[in-house]
């Protein structure tokens, strides 16, 4: 586990920031056409009690995800959103995260940040657990949390997709049904199967321009 001083630099110098082995082994990614809703509901309140107890006032937690939307299927990895006051975090919150055993994992869209210099220009970064519960379903798991700013547009996404999937039956069954497929197609390549359950959700996508167009 990462030391605090070391996660600090990490931080500082986040254009150099590489995924977790967690997240990049496909051995971590094994499909499942039915998700254990409620067990995963269970263990991401745990956690969210356990983070939230800890962190500023003002701080969010959300389950998204997969996992979130009940019915859907995908795999037993829970993703937690927690939205802090301030950004990037600090000491303070990162030794939150490591105290609750977390270590930091990576960021979004790299691609697009390749010219980010500036510390205060981060607003979104992950965090990953390994899920050690003797007898549950998630052990052997991971659980990946996005430590984001108020302002991240990984927050919007996340949270408007949970909540179109959660209302919308249409949108639901074709993000499922794009799943199923391209875990079929890609069962040990995990880039190819998320870029093509992406593809595989127009209506999501529509119903976020909507949504987006009314808030305007």
């Amino acid at each position: 586990m990462d030391s605090l001083d070391e996660l600090c630099k990490q931080i500082s110098d986040h254009n150099s920031l590489t995924l977790s082995p967690l997240l990049t082994d496909p051995a971590n990614y094994k499909f499942y056409d039915s998700l254990p809703y409620e067990d995963i509901c269970r263990y991401v309140a745990a956690e969210k009690e356990a983070l939230l107890s800890s962190l500023p006032p003002g701080s969010q937690f959300h389950h998204v995800g997969s996992t979130s939307v009940e019915g859907m299927c995908g795999t037993l990895n829970p993703d937690g959103l927690v939205i802090i006051p301030t950004f990037p975090p600090s000491r303070e919150v990162l030794k939150t995260f490591l105290e609750c055993g977390f270590s930091l994992s990576g960021k979004p869209r790299k691609g697009r940040r390749r010219n980010v210099k500036r510390r205060s220009e981060i607003d979104a970064i992950w965090f990953v657990k390994p899920i050690r519960e003797e007898g549950s379903v998630l052990s052997g798991q991971f659980f990946k949390v996005h430590l984001c700013s108020q302002n991240s547009k990984s927050v919007t996404l996340l949270l408007d997709v949970r909540d179109i999937l959660r209302s919308d039956k249409a949108a639901f069954q074709e993000y499922a049904a794009a799943k199923r497929e391209a875990s079929a197609n890609h069962p040990t390549d995990i880039v190819a199967y998320k870029e093509g359950r992406m593809r595989g959700m127009p209506i999501v996508k529509d119903r976020m321009k909507e949504k987006s167009s009314i808030s305007g």
